[in-house]
């Protein structure tokens, strides 16, 4: 591939992509977009040229006698998307800058990377030139971080939603709690409604009591 090709590159306009609270597959996509960045010793006929959004995801762990498990999954749907609408195109000697565009669903977790587990995301450009036993293949590949709950303000935590827990005991009563996904630091509190149903006696609720177990915290940080 060294006689048709001195430099390949696959460049995203931006490496980020954000999106704001749980994964939802009705509301909007991102648009991911680049250029495709080619240097060319000699005139060659390219048959195929695609861009290809991919994630994975892995997990390491280490069990009792020395024993690591070890596995690495992708994660779907993989977006696709073929320059020159699937025709073989030759390009001259010399540079070639060719726009690609991808647009993003909001069905990825996001970008994780910590002692035991991962997940990445990247995009690749895949080209292939010649035909039957003479098809050479070469691909390059850019990473891309998945950002996600990155709220810019609190006026914005009202956009992720709620989420309601529900317990029943039988015979006795019934209570619903509906509370807030994710909130901003600079709220101060926690919102949450509590609906209770008693089944049996009348009795009055003499306290409800609340306890945090677990905080994280997500913080956008741009290079």
């Amino acid at each position: 591939m060294r006689d048709y090709f001195k430099n390949i590159e696959i460049d995203p306009d931006d490496g980020y992509i954000d999106f704001i609270g749980p994964a939802k597959p009705t509301s909007p996509h991102r648009l991911l977009k680049g250029r495709v960045k080619l240097s060319l010793e000699r005139s060659v006929k390219i048959r195929s040229m695609t861009v290809k959004f991919k994630g994975s995801s892995r997990v390491c762990l280490h069990a009792a006698g020395d024993l690591v498990v070890d596995i690495q999954t992708m994660l779907l749907p993989k977006i696709k998307s073929s320059l020159f609408d699937n025709k073989s195109t030759t390009l001259g000697a010399g540079d070639h800058v060719i726009p690609w565009e991808l647009q993003i669903p909001n069905v990825y977790p996001r970008s994780l990377l910590i002692k035991r587990a991962s997940v990445n995301y990247k995009v690749e450009l895949t080209i292939t030139i010649g035909m039957g036993l003479q098809k050479k293949t070469v691909t390059t590949e850019h990473p891309i971080v998945l950002q996600r709950h990155l709220l810019p303000c609190k006026e914005l935590s009202p956009l992720v939603g709620t989420r309601v827990y529900r317990y029943t005991v039988p015979g006795k009563f019934h209570y619903e709690v509906d509370c807030p996904r994710i909130i901003s630091l600079d709220q101060g509190d926690i919102p949450f409604t509590v609906k209770y149903l008693c089944i049996a006696d009348q009795k009055p609720v003499k306290c409800i009591r609340t306890q945090i177990l677990q905080v994280r915290e997500y913080f956008q940080i741009r290079s």
